[in-house]
């Protein structure tokens, strides 16, 4: 009885055997490792392809390729930028730091409504003058609004007549802001000017007029929601007064 039952139970084990390799092999086909780098001092690297979501400019797309390069030096790192794509060639524990690192810097950033507000007092009863503008974490913003008035520079004589060269000022309000940095360090960087016709005429050429202009260029930290105070100044000619704030307000 027992010399009968051994082919059966050898047989039992075979097969057994052979269903183990079989689910070893199927496991390995669905986990496959990537592409060899050929040419790398690193033994069983590989290559894989990291594409960024967020950090879509050119200077956040470069930042994150350099601190690549800088934590895995025994790596081949190349970006291209196009497709906001990077290449790593290294091997799997530095491939998986990349994978930690790029999650780690290519997050979405907040985007802050800036409400700026010039409020005048004293000699005038002007209402006060709201601007507001939509900027990103890290980018920054433009705003002008106002006219282009000529400026005659000079005179060109080609008889029978007389030719003037002028050139053109931007008159009115410029604004120019910067944001950088996270929620709780907000760091906004504010460049205003403002600009009008004075009713006096240049000494000099009596056909350009003169122009007062007021600068303000600050740098400043920014607690979202509270208005901070960007400067103060007395308006020349006048008894009046005239501050400048601003409100950052996350809406995403």
């Amino acid at each position: 009885m027992l010399l009968t039952a051994a082919p059966k139970l050898f047989a039992r084990l075979l097969a057994f055997t052979a269903l183990a390799l079989l689910a070893g092999t199927a496991f390995a086909q669905t986990a496959p490792a990537g592409p060899a780098c050929p040419d790398m001092r690193v033994a069983a690297a590989t290559y894989q392809t990291f594409y960024l979501t967020n950090a879509t400019d050119h200077d956040s797309f470069i930042e994150i390729q350099t601190v690549l390069r800088n934590l895995l030096q025994e790596a081949r790192i190349n970006g291209v930028p196009a497709q906001n794509a990077i290449a790593v060639c290294a091997s799997p524990a530095d491939l998986q730091l990349a994978q930690k690192v790029i999650s780690d810097f290519d997050h979405a950033r907040k985007t802050y409504r800036l409400t700026y507000t010039i409020t005048q007092t004293g000699n005038s009863d002007q209402p006060a003058q709201h601007i507001v503008v939509l900027i990103a974490a890290g980018d920054r913003t433009e705003l002008k609004q106002g006219s282009r008035v000529p400026l005659v520079t000079g005179t060109m004589d080609t008889p029978p007549t007389t030719n003037s060269q002028v050139q053109y000022v931007d008159i009115g309000l410029n604004l120019t802001a910067a944001l950088s940095g996270p929620a709780d360090g907000l760091q906004l960087h504010t460049k205003l000017e403002q600009s009008a016709l004075a009713g006096d005429k240049s000494a000099a050429l009596p056909q350009d007029p003169v122009i007062t202009q007021t600068v303000l260029d600050n740098t400043s930290t920014l607690t979202p929601g509270k208005p901070q105070i960007l400067g103060s100044l007395n308006l020349p000619g006048s008894t009046g007064h005239e501050q400048i704030s601003v409100t950052a307000e996350p809406i995403s």
